[in-house]
């Protein structure tokens, strides 16, 4: 068998998330369904490397594909791909990689970028922004942001049933671009939700409806806040990391 390496750009917001899910439209889903017409019956294995949520983004979320056979050259393949898919998802690279890649267990880190949209609405950018009607302390959201670059126990913000919350955050900070407030993270591991609920808390810090030190209080795992979640549609998976 071979493998091959994708990196998929995808609109979220009509995806009830990447991973396959029964009687749900999901990435994997049509990814799956696209690749099965061009293999036939030759098996094939197809894992990405973020299980992103539903209507979240992604601009280079990274799968890697397992099969017996192509039936033709990768060139033609990514050609056929994108041409099967539907206009929401785009196979923006396709290249053979070691027989031992794998998208998920390789990955060493990612990079997520948060739109929010201070103070008014954009039906152009609402299905990739944050409208939010605030208008936040940009200081406090970026002090607060340098905060969480190190190595943190998230478990005060932990859901679901992850055991270890522990990760390490390269980059944390938010940059004014015209009406929007950005926010970029890059870190080793993600939890379930854990960016949107960060930029809520954030958001909820810098317009005075969550006490100034929840942060620090929630980094020092001495108390859980009310578990705020920031909608999906301002976040995107930018990029995926491996070893060079």
């Amino acid at each position: 068998m071979k493998v091959y390496k994708l990196v998929i750009e995808y609109d979220g917001t009509d995806f009830r998330g990447w991973q396959i899910q029964p009687n749900a439209r999901t990435v994997q889903g049509v990814m799956e369904k696209a690749i099965e017409q061009l293999v036939g019956h030759h098996r094939f294995r197809f894992v990405g490397a973020s299980r992103t949520d539903s209507g979240v983004h992604a601009e280079g979320q990274v799968a890697s594909l397992r099969v017996d056979t192509l039936r033709m050259e990768p060139e033609q393949f990514h050609h056929a791909l994108n041409q099967i898919l539907p206009p929401d998802v785009f196979v923006k690279e396709f290249v053979e990689a070691d027989p031992k890649f794998h998208a998920r267990f390789q990955a060493i880190g990612k990079l997520y970028r948060y739109r929010v949209l201070v103070g008014r609405r954009s039906p152009i950018r609402r299905r990739f922004i944050w409208e939010c009607p605030y208008r936040p302390d940009v200081e406090l959201l970026r002090s607060t942001a340098s905060l969480l670059i190190g190595t943190h126990d998230f478990k005060a913000i932990l859901v679901g049933e992850q055991k270890d919350a522990t990760c390490t955050i390269h980059r944390s900070e938010w940059v004014q671009k015209g009406d929007e407030l950005v926010y970029f993270i890059e870190g080793n591991r993600f939890l379930y939700r854990m960016v949107r609920i960060l930029v809520a808390t954030m958001l909820h810090m810098a317009v005075g409806k969550m006490p100034a030190d929840t942060m620090h209080l929630i980094l020092k795992a001495h108390q859980r806040p009310k578990i705020l979640v920031a909608p999906p549609q301002g976040l995107t998976l930018v990029r995926v990391f491996y070893p060079e």
